[in-house]
């Protein structure tokens, strides 16, 4: 699809502003603001460090968050937080990612910065639900708005070679918009196995009136992952790691039952307390999560710096 304005139906970039649920009275003023940034005639640019505190600031299922509302958290989780996590938990398995051939460069520099999008984005976070509701005329406006999002970002925020060549940043956050390559479709698998973790976290210190339903669904989304009918080349991916390699923790079903018989079983009643740091309440693949965002020395939440250990352990 062109970039020209007489090209792209006006109708179809409202229908758009709609589905990310944008109250009717704001549909012209979004609009405007949608086809402006694809036609590149207005870039809203920050800095770095803007970037950094936004992604440090933004909570993840906000309870006022029109998708998640009165949904409240006993661990108040981060956008910033998260990214880290990921990239921790990925970080252990680095060497047996590596020796099937999966570019980790490029896989750890995507989990620190895969929702910087929705900072840059007038609409922020977009959720799968709402995404999988999207009509064609709808999805092809998204990948229009979402291209142009992310030639921003690579153009004028995330511009250093620290992380991974400067000239591989823009393809490889703009793989993360379609996400066809194995890459990105393992990005989105640690993405859920992050969520389905804290939804867990959540669930086992007595919040299951506002993360059960969470968990029940990220459990539902991995299930189909390994059915092959979502990120189908996670699942053929699945089928080339060696059984002996540890890489079969996180990718195994078996997790999914222990899960399942978990929270049967195991809530507390009561919020966490010192002797559940090592507790892996018969979920082994948790136990590992957890002792990854224990490591975390300090990150960025607001305004404070707290340690991975009170991310988890003190509310």
């Amino acid at each position: 699809m062109s970039l020209s304005s007489h090209q792209i139906p006006t109708s179809h970039i409202e229908d758009y502003c709609r589905a990310c649920w944008i109250e009717e009275s704001q549909v012209p003023e979004y609009s405007k603001i949608v086809a402006w940034v694809i036609e590149w005639k207005q870039v809203p640019v920050l800095s770095f460090e803007e970037l950094q505190n936004r992604l440090a600031s933004m909570e993840r299922f906000p309870n006022n968050w029109k998708f998640n509302v009165q949904l409240q958290m006993n661990y108040q989780d981060y956008v910033g937080l998260h990214q880290e996590r990921m990239y921790q938990f990925v970080f252990l398995f680095k060497d047996e990612l590596e020796e099937i051939w999966i570019d980790i460069e490029v896989l750890l520099f995507l989990c620190r910065f895969h929702d910087a999008p929705e900072w840059v984005s007038i609409f922020w976070d977009i959720l799968t639900i709402v995404k999988d509701t999207f009509t064609t005329e709808v999805q092809n406006i998204h990948i229009l708005y979402e291209r142009a999002i992310v030639k921003i970002l690579s153009e004028h925020i995330l511009t250093w070679d620290h992380w991974i060549h400067t000239e591989n940043i823009h393809p490889a956050l703009e793989w993360t918009i379609e996400k066809k390559e194995l890459i990105t479709q393992l990005l989105s698998y640690f993405d859920k196995f992050d969520a389905l973790m804290i939804s867990l976290h959540e669930v086992l210190s007595w919040n299951s009136e506002h993360f059960m339903e969470k968990l029940q669904w990220y459990l539902d989304f991995m299930k189909e992952v390994f059915n092959g009918n979502y990120l189908p080349l996670v699942n053929e991916f699945i089928d080339t790691i060696p059984a002996w390699s540890p890489l079969q923790v996180i990718f195994s079903q078996e997790y999914m039952l222990q899960i399942q018989e978990s929270i049967q079983t195991n809530q507390s009643g009561n919020l966490f307390s010192e002797s559940d740091v090592e507790n892996d309440f018969w979920v082994p693949v948790y136990w590992h999560w957890k002792k990854t965002v224990t490591h975390i020395k300090s990150i960025q939440v607001g305004e404070r710096y707290i340690s991975g250990y009170e991310s988890l352990f003190h509310n």
